[in-house]
């Protein structure tokens, strides 16, 4: 029985082959191009056909919202001449004062207006502001009561018209029917005060025909409907939802709160959603269209492209294995001598009998790249010999150049004997010398690179000036000026000393000890810079280059620093660019004839930070 692992290994055999991996790719750019392509065919075609429904559908939207604006203006304008009626105003302003005759030619009025203009009127009230009593063009009297659970009915004072939507009549003769209220504010010729206002019923069959006529026609497709200022439905083709809530109805689910058009998820699937708002009626004219109904290209399309996608791979699964065959000897011939070279055999030869140029050209870059291999491996073992010598002696030149050449408990115990005579003869000068002394000697004979903190390495420091000053009494003069803050930061040891010492020799010692030498610090950012500067005459030109030279030779690695002989300045440039990076050492500024400045560059890193760091 064969083994899970053999059977893995046979069926990576020949999915690794040439030609089954081309046929595989090929196939891969094949159906991804085909999902490219298929994906950006839908999303460009959804957008043109948004594109081009918005822009039919705005128009279709905006003509019907013009004519139902149109169709209320002059049903408004066509009332000015009642509503300044004399009878009229008269009845309104005082309906006590109206006699049975004067209603009964209130109720002609009305019916003459109606008879003249619009046949679609169910009825007409004229209602004081009182709302004492109502004349009916059909009504037989004067009660209010059938029109108590009219919408209109104790509506708030309007100082304008307002289109109440569609609800179902209450009172005897129109009992049940849809109707839109037409409430026209009335205002008295005297005093241009609110008297009472005209209220006319419209039925919705002039609404219906409006919105039907198109669709019957075929002119404009999708399905109308109108949603009033309340969420009310005042048109719908579905009848049973016209004056019903919308949220009491299935277009609850689809949302109508945003500006113009859009495509809009609504009965799980797409749909394509204008509207456009009349400030008038103060209702939304929504036409909403199916997508699918507009997208039977993008089927076409998309079929083309399963079509075409059939076609390519079929081509494929013949032409490729026959492409394959053609370099597939080339390449076998050229993995066996890659196989030979990898055992060590840097002498074979590709001879790649083609008639292709780019396997010729294969074998002869094969080639060249055993003659590089030969050259490289050759110059790789010449280097690792190099860079072994190389750090053998700058190990060796950093201790040689760290480390005191004498004897340090020999100088001790003779340090600790003139002390001690000192102290018995009583000479207090050469006590505090030999103690002093001593002291700076421990510090520098440790064979270290270890930091210290800047509060030692000042401490061993202010040692060193006190034997200088003791050696020049009353004319040499040193000040540290170093902020507390930073006498907690870590420094490499030997630091400032060397570099006071270069200036003692060359700035105070020539002059017979006239001379100053002032420490301080600051920081700059993430660093902190200290600065040893003294009054002496500076460096030459010629010395200050080739000092600076050589400090950047140090930074940039050029110069062999381990083999300075001294503690001085490039000892300790070195020490600090080891130990920091090639931005860190030393910078020297000069002042003929004033004196030098020399700036230290370090890390600005308290102790205490560095011990959390640590843990």
């Amino acid at each position: 029985m064969i083994d899970f692992f053999t059977w893995k290994r046979r069926l990576s055999a020949q999915n690794l082959s040439i030609k089954s991996k081309m046929i595989a790719v090929f196939l891969s750019i094949n159906i991804v191009s085909v999902v490219i392509i298929t994906v950006i065919s839908q999303l460009y075609y959804t957008k043109e056909v948004e594109k081009n429904f918005f822009a039919l559908s705005y128009d279709a939207v905006f003509s019907k919202k013009h004519q139902l604006d149109l169709y209320f203006k002059q049903v408004i304008q066509s009332t000015s001449s009642l509503l300044n009626d004399d009878l009229v105003q008269r009845y309104l302003t005082n309906p006590d004062k109206v006699s049975a005759d004067d209603i009964n030619d209130l109720r002609r009025a009305l019916s003459r207006y109606v008879a003249l203009n619009y046949s679609e009127i169910i009825d007409m009230f004229l209602v004081p502001r009182q709302m004492e009593s109502v004349v009916s063009l059909n009504g037989p009297d004067l009660t209010t009561e059938p029109y108590k659970n009219e919408p209109w009915f104790n509506c708030p004072p309007l100082l304008k018209p307002a289109i109440l939507a569609t609800h179902r009549i209450s009172y005897a003769n129109g009992a049940g029917t849809y109707a839109v209220s037409l409430v026209m504010p009335i205002f008295s010729t005297d005093t241009t005060e609110h008297i009472g206002y005209l209220v006319v019923d419209l039925s919705l069959s002039q609404i219906q025909e409006m919105f039907e006529m198109d669709s019957a026609e075929g002119e404009a497709p999708g399905v109308f409907l109108v949603v009033a200022a309340d969420d009310t439905v005042v048109y719908h083709p579905e009848r049973k939802w016209m004056g019903a809530a919308r949220k009491n109805t299935d277009l609850v689910q689809l949302n109508i709160n945003y500006d113009k058009a859009s495509l809009r998820q609504w009965q799980g699937e797409k749909w394509l959603i204008a509207l456009e708002h009349s400030e008038l009626t103060q209702w939304t004219i929504v036409l909403a269209l199916p997508f699918r109904e507009m997208a039977g290209g993008l089927q076409a399309i998309q079929r083309a492209i399963f079509i075409s996608f059939i076609i390519v791979t079929l081509l494929i699964m013949i032409v490729i294995p026959l492409l394959a065959n053609s370099f597939m000897n080339p390449l076998l011939k050229l993995a066996k001598l890659m196989r030979i070279v990898a055992k060590g055999n840097l002498d074979e030869k590709a001879d790649l009998a083609s008639r292709h140029y780019e396997f010729k050209q294969l074998g002869y870059n094969f080639d060249d790249m055993i003659s590089q291999i030969k050259e490289l491996m050759e110059e790789v073992t010449e280097l690792q010999v190099r860079d072994i010598h190389s750090r053998i002696r700058q190990k060796e030149a950093l201790i040689q150049a760290l480390q005191n050449q004498i004897n340090p408990h020999l100088l001790y115990n003779s340090l600790d004997i003139i002390k001690s005579m000192a102290y018995l003869e009583d000479m207090p000068v050469i006590e505090k010398m030999a103690l002093n002394l001593g002291d700076v000697y421990r510090y520098t004979a440790k064979i270290s690179d270890d930091e210290v903190t800047l509060q030692e390495e000042l401490d061993h420091l202010t040692k060193y000036l006190d034997i200088i000053r003791l050696r020049f009494p009353g004319s040499f003069q040193s000040r540290i000026y170093i902020n507390e803050n930073f006498l907690d930061c870590s420094i490499i040891r030997l630091t400032l000393q060397p570099i006071v010492e270069n200036a003692v020799k060359y700035a105070v010692e020539p002059r017979g000890g006239h001379g100053a030498i002032l420490v301080s610090a600051y920081q700059d950012k993430s660093d902190m810079i200290i600065e040893i500067a003294d009054n002496g005459e500076g460096f030459p030109a010629n010395k200050l280059q080739q000092a600076q030279d050589l400090l950047e030779g140090i930074s940039s690695q050029t110069n062999d620093f381990t083999q300075q002989d001294s503690l001085g300045i490039s000892n300790v440039h070195a020490r600090l660019v080891l130990k920091y990076g090639s931005r860190y050492g030393i910078h020297i500024n000069s002042f003929p004839g004033r004196g030098c400045v020399i700036s230290v560059r370090v890390p600005y890193t308290p102790v205490a930070e560095t011990m959390k760091f640590k843990k």
